[in-house]
Order: structure tokens, then C-alpha cells, then sequence
């Protein structure tokens, strides 16, 4: 019983269990505590995984996905030194040149057409939406060339491999290229695509290709007025040569005399140097070298002395005097035209053009061979291109400034107004921008006519009315793009021996009545011959596609353009033998068609099937015509009283050449209504 009535006592486990549990719970612990771990490692590794993934997808480096190209069309506005305007030192000084030896294209070059082709402007985009552009020379050739050829080697590149881009564009065009206007071309493409690159990084370009090797960048001055070079604050002046061997010994006598003119002007110790430009023979400067060693003028360096591939004269002329200095390579290409000159050791300075050559990349080949040579590399003009690349490397002295002001005693940017913020010499003196690329900011206001609205012009018969004509280049724009004087004068030209004998005769007056005109090809011109016999059926579809899609007509909204544009007849008017006497009621109505075809092209562009042109539109037209009987009378192919043939007429002669710039799209417009003629 006893038993019974104990006190509850607790049974002690066995040792063996105790270690039995204790091993449970610590390896159930375990587990738990490992499948924890296993699960925080893994979903660690997968962050990581994804974040990795993510960040190499962001950092994946922008490709370029849009190439544009563009004609910079205001006067002394981008890349082309020669766009400058009327009585401008650059293009309307007596300069000696290659055309020299003509008598008739001494005075100017601009007679001869140093400025048919015009200023180049390329836009180059990133995929993430980053911008570069760079300007230089080529005009609506170097678009028509971008578009149609070159894009295929650019669009989805990587913008650092632009040696591969580089290389393949210069290979890819090396058939009719290697030089010239396919060079200048891929230069300003290459420029483009360093800005793009500079601003992908963050960085400007000179720090990519090497660092700032100086603090700042000496100039020099190219222009006409050393003693206004001399007080801007450059260390020297380079003067044009103005007399060419053509001009025999007077001619010499001319040059020494002008460049003491010039010696005495600046005193002693002001260095001068003198721009040749590619016109002068061996002997020539030989003896122009010794009669200014004679004379005591101590002129620094004669530059450009011969044709850009004479590479034997220019080893003559270094072997005939060695102490003198001979530079050249302005007009040079690639590194493989640079070899020989480099080689040869005729040089003393080398002067490529980083917007001819083939741009940065393949400056940088040439300055590496010629640092090898102990040669230095001085860039012809180029502006900011030049200072970023002459800041970066060691054997680059100093730079060039072009004197962009008409009469050269004033500093301005070498690219007119194409950017806001271009740096120009101070004292001198430039100290090259930290910010990304190139450093420059488009101007918003920049006239820029995209490559769709500027097909090349080749030869084009308005570059030989325009260009040609030693009497009509001083009132228009040479560069492409002037489409209101354009067709004012196409109206001028409304009598068909005149305007055929100015296409093939290359701007020289017509002859008298009764006399045969021949053109170049050896075609007889007929007196007899109309209209139909210049404007082609396929011309007439168009034109009466354009009047059936008018709506925008201001014909008698006279303004201002009145006097503006009767003043051009004026000027333009004693020259032709048979054109009718026009008042400025024509003029104007030249003025006016242009605008309604334009508007219309424009409009044309975003709607593909504008109304037709209405009746009070047309009673508008007929009414101005009929009311002014000089306009009547110069249209005789079509009845005074057929006012409808008449602005048919008017129509064909505006739009007739299809270098115009509105006449291209057009012909590749689809009109959906079908053609109701006049």
C-alpha cells in the first residue's frame, strides 16, 4: 500500500535516448538551417544573375541609327571656306591660283566657281538618342553620296570602331574616290561620328586621343591686313599671293612689291608667311624665294607652291634651297598621300585639312608617321576640329585662324552662324572646352536644307547661268540654293535661243539675229524653236499635277518683293540682247509662283492627296495676267487670249530644270487623282 501512496516520481531517460533526441534536434536543425542557406544563396545568385544581366543590358554601348545630311545654305554659314559673300577677300580678292593662268578668272575666284559645291552638314544618332554633327565641305554631291552609298557602312555600327567605318567607307569608294569631294565627304562623317563618341562618354575628343599636351593654342592669322592681324594679338600673318607666273616679270616685280608693302607695314620681327595655293612652277618659286631673300623680307615659309602631286618639284625645290621653309598638304588626302611627302623629307610643315583629308581618324595615321619624322603637322583652318587635335598632340606648335571677316581686320567664327557657342581667338590665343564631343551647340536658326530637298547639281544648267555667267554670279548665289532669283531669271529667259545658248554656251552673250548658235555638243540651235522643244511631255504631266493641287495662292499680296526682285531684272536685264523689257509686276509674279509651289511641295509631303486648285484661284491668276500685256507678250508661243496656256507656260519654265530644289520629291510624289490638264 505503502507503494501506492509515494509521491509521483519522474523517470529518468535513458543516457542513450538523451543523445538519441539530442542528435535529432540538432540535425533536424541543421537541415533546416541549411535548406535556409540554400535558399538565401540562391535567391541572392539570381539578384545578382539578374542584376548582372540588367546592367549589361544598359551598359551595352549605343550604336548609331541615323545618319542625316544637310546643306548649310546662309552665306559664310559652315564648313566651306569659299561660302562667303559678294566682295568677301576669300573668294572676290585677286589670289593667285591654278585658274590664274586665265586672264579672264584672275580678278575672282569666284568667277571660275570655287563655290559650286558649298558646305556639308552631317547629324549622326545613337540609338539611346545621343546627337553628333560636324560640318565641312562637299555640298549636295556629299549628300547625294551619304544617302545613297555610305549609310550602308555607318547605320548599326559601334561609334568607337570608326577605324572600321573609316576604312570601309574608303575602301568601299575607292573605284571613283581616294581624293577630292568622296575624302571631303567621309571627313566630315568621321568628325560627326567623334562627336557622337566625345558625348557618349562624357569627354571632350582631345582627351580620347591623347590629352591636353598645353595649356592653350597659339594662332597665327590668315588674311589680307597683316597690320590688323598683328594688333588682334597673333604671333603671325600669311598673306595671298596675288600675281601668278602667267603674269611674267611684271607680275614678280608686282609680288616683291607687295610683300614689302606688307614687311614694311608690320616692322621687322612680325613673322609673314605666303599662301601660293597651288599655282606657282619650281622656278618660279625659286626665283620669288631668292628675290625675297635679296630684298631682306625675311618671310617665314612659302606655302603650297606647287601642284598637291608634285611630289619631285617639292623635292627640287627643298634640294635648290634648304634653309628656306616649303610647306604644303591643304589639298593632300589620306595617309597615302601624305606618305611620299613625309618620306621624302621635302616638307617642312605638313598642313592637312581634318575636313578634307578623311577627318580626325585619319589625321591621326598622318600625324603618327610624320611625329616619326620629327615633321611638324600644323592643320590648315578647320576650327574647333584643328584646336582639339592640335591640343593633343605634342608635335602640333601652334594653328591657323582664317580671316572670316570680308575685309579681314575683324574676328568671327570660322563657321559663321551654323553654332552658338564656336570659340574664336582671344589675343591670339584659344584654350579649348571641357565639354563632351567638340564642345559646339547647334544653332536652332541655322539654315539647313536637308539632303531629300538638295539633289547634286553635277553641272547643272543653273550653276551655268548662275556660276558661269561672268555677269548674272555677282547678283546670285552660286551655292545651290537662291530659288527666288533662280526663277526670276528663268523668267528672264523666257525667249528659247537665249536661255539654250546660256545652257550650252556657258553664260557668254547671245548672238546676233539671223548668226547660228552651236552649243558644245556641235548641235545647231534653231531660232524657230519653242518651248516644246525644251520642256518634255513627261515636264507637262507634272506641272499639270502641280495645278490641280494649288491651294495656297498670294498673288496679290505684292509686299515688298517688288522692288527687291525688280531691282535683280534691272542689274540682270543689259546684258540679255532679247529679252522683253519686264516691270516689276513680272517679277513679283515670279516671286509669288514660286511660293505657291513650294507651299504646295511642302504640303504635297504630309498629305497625300491635297484638293484640287479651285476656281477663284485660277480667275486670280487670269485676271493679273490679263491685266499686264508685257507678261502676255513675252509668251509668244501661246495666244494673248489662252490666259490658261499662259500660266501653263509660266509653270513649265519655273519648274523646267529639275536642279530645282522643290522638282525631285516632286516628280516622286504620288498624285492620286489623275490628270485633268489645262
Amino acid at each position: 500500500m505503502g507503494t501506492l501512496l509515494e509521491p509521483h516520481r519522474q523517470v529518468q531517460p535513458h543516457k542513450h535516448q538523451l543523445l538519441f533526441q539530442l542528435l535529432k534536434e540538432v540535425s533536424s536543425s541543421i537541415f533546416f538551417s541549411l535548406l535556409f542557406h540554400i535558399f538565401i544563396v540562391t535567391i541572392i545568385t539570381h539578384r545578382l544573375f539578374n542584376m548582372a544581366t540588367t546592367n549589361g543590358s544598359a551598359n551595352t554601348f549605343p550604336t548609331i541609327e541615323m545618319v542625316e545630311s544637310f546643306v548649310p545654305s546662309a552665306k559664310g554659314s559652315g564648313g566651306d571656306y569659299h561660302n562667303q559673300s559678294q566682295g568677301h577677300w576669300i573668294v572676290d580678292t585677286s589670289i593667285s591660283n591654278p585658274m590664274s593662268s586665265y586672264e579672264q578668272y584672275r580678278a575672282s575666284r569666284t568667277s571660275w566657281g570655287i563655290g559650286v559645291l558649298g558646305s556639308l552638314f552631317v547629324k549622326v544618332t545613337a540609338s539611346d538618342g545621343t546627337v553628333g554633327y560636324a560640318t565641312g565641305f562637299g555640298g549636295p554631291p556629299s549628300c547625294w553620296l551619304i544617302e545613297n552609298h555610305f549609310m550602308r557602312f555607318i547605320v548599326g555600327k559601334d561609334p568607337r570602331d570608326n577605324n572600321l567605318i573609316w576604312d570601309q567607307l574608303f575602301k568601299a569608294s575607292m573605284f571613283y574616290g581616294r581624293k577630292g569631294i568622296t575624302l571631303a565627304t567621309i571627313s566630315v562623317v568621321d568628325l560627326a561620328i567623334w562627336d557622337l563618341l566625345g558625348k557618349l562618354r562624357k569627354e571632350p575628343v582631345y582627351k580620347m586621343i591623347g590629352g591636353r599636351c598645353r595649356e592653350e593654342i597659339p594662332f597665327y592669322c590668315t588674311g589680307p591686313n597683316p597690320p590688323a592681324v598683328k594688333e588682334m594679338g597673333f604671333w603671325g600673318a600669311k598673306v595671298p599671293l596675288p600675281y601668278c607666273p602667267a603674269e611674267g616679270h611684271i607680275g614678280m616685280k608686282k609680288n616683291i612689291d607687295f610683300l614689302r608693302k606688307h614687311r614694311e607695314s608690320v616692322g621687322p620681327d612680325f613673322p609673314i608667311m605666303v599662301d601660293c595655293y597651288m599655282s606657282l612652277n619650281v622656278p618660279y618659286a625659286i626665283e620669288l624665294a631668292q628675290k625675297c631673300i635679296d630684298q631682306k623680307l625675311d618671310i617665314n615659309w612659302f606655302e603650297e607652291c606647287l601642284h598637291p602631286d608634285d611630289f619631285d618639284g617639292h623635292r627640287l625645290l627643298k634640294k635648290a634651297m634648304p634653309t628656306v621653309k616649303w610647306t604644303t598638304g591643304e589639298h593632300e588626302y589620306s595617309k597615302y598621300g601624305f606618305r611620299k611627302l613625309i618620306e621624302d623629307r621635302s616638307i617642312d610643315i605638313l598642313q592637312p585639312d581634318v575636313m578634307w583629308l578623311g577627318g580626325l581618324t585619319e589625321l591621326l595615321k598622318v600625324s603618327a608617321m610624320a611625329a616619326a619624322y620629327d615633321i611638324p603637322v600644323v592643320p590648315h583652318g578647320s576650327g574647333p576640329y584643328s584646336y582639339h587635335f592640335i591640343i593633343s598632340q605634342p608635335h602640333t606648335p601652334f594653328c591657323e585662324y582664317i580671316a572670316n571677316s570680308p575685309d579681314g581686320k575683324s574676328i568671327l567664327p570660322v563657321f559663321g552662324d551654323l553654332f552658338l557657342n564656336e570659340p574664336i581667338p582671344i589675343g591670339g590665343r584659344i584654350n579649348v572646352s571641357d565639354e563632351p564631343g567638340f564642345g559646339l551647340i547647334l544653332n536652332p536658326k541655322a539654315s539647313l536644307i536637308p539632303a531629300a530637298y538638295s539633289e547634286p547639281k553635277m553641272e547643272s544648267a543653273t550653276n551655268v547661268r548662275l556660276s558661269l555667267c561672268p555677269t548674272c554670279h555677282q547678283f546670285a548665289d552660286p551655292y545651290v540654293e537662291q530659288p527666288l532669283l533662280v526663277l526670276a531669271l528663268d523668267l528672264v529667259l523666257m525667249n528659247a535661243e537665249v536661255y539654250r545658248h546660256l545652257l550650252f554656251n556657258r553664260g557668254t552673250p547671245p548672238m546676233k539675229v539671223g548668226q547660228s548658235e552651236f552649243g558644245e555638243s556641235g548641235d545647231e540651235t534653231s531660232k524657230e524653236k519653242g518651248p516644246k522643244d525644251i520642256v518634255s511631255d513627261e515636264r507637262k504631266e507634272v506641272i499639270n499635277q502641280i495645278l490641280m493641287h494649288l491651294t495656297i495662292v498670294t498673288v496679290f499680296e505684292m509686299g515688298n518683293g517688288l522692288v527687291k526682285y525688280s531691282r535683280f531684272l534691272e542689274n540682270v536685264h543689259p546684258w540679255f540682247k532679247f529679252t522683253p523689257r519686264f516691270s516689276s509686276w513680272v517679277d513679283f509674279f515670279a516671286y509669288e509662283t514660286y511660293t505657291v509651289i513650294n507651299s504646295t511641295f511642302l504640303m504635297s509631303q504630309t498629305c497625300p492627296s491635297p484638293p484640287r486648285l479651285n476656281l477663284e484661284t485660277r480667275a486670280g491668276h487670269i485676271e493679273l495676267i490679263n491685266n499686264h500685256a508685257d507678261l502676255i507678250a513675252s509668251f509668244p508661243y501661246a495666244p494673248p487670249e489662252s490666259s490658261i496656256q499662259i500660266i501653263h507656260h509660266t509653270l513649265i519654265f519655273a519648274t523646267r530644270l529639275s536642279d530645282h530644289p522643290f522638282f525631285p520629291s516632286l516628280v516622286r510624289a504620288s498624285c492620286t487623282e489623275s490628270n485633268r490638264g489645262i
